[in-house]
């Protein structure tokens, strides 16, 4: 059996939202988390992992449409969500 454990840390310093850079987002930071273990039965091999992203549900903006016409410029990102998975394979 073996284990691991994963991190992964965003930063982004804010984005322009037009051409002339008169304005721009706030800047942001991301962090990911994973873990998961790898068991081989015989010749069955099994991994299970599951992970967190954006753990501390940061509010920010995640894609910027420039120029627009509306002044629509943000477009939030995603907030706190979790998965997990299972592969399920033969050793060789």
């Amino acid at each position: 059996m073996t284990g691991f454990v994963k991190g992964n840390y965003t930063n982004v310093s804010g984005m322009y939202t037009d051409d002339s850079n008169a304005e721009k987002t706030a800047g942001y930071r991301l962090f990911n988390f994973s873990a998961g273990l790898d068991v081989v039965l015989g010749r069955l091999n099994i991994l299970v992992s599951g992970g967190v992203n954006n753990a501390f549900d940061k509010t920010y903006v995640a894609f910027v449409n420039i120029n627009s016409t509306r002044k629509e410029f943000y477009e939030a990102g995603e907030p706190r969500n979790y998965y997990a998975s299972i592969n399920i394979g033969l050793v060789p």
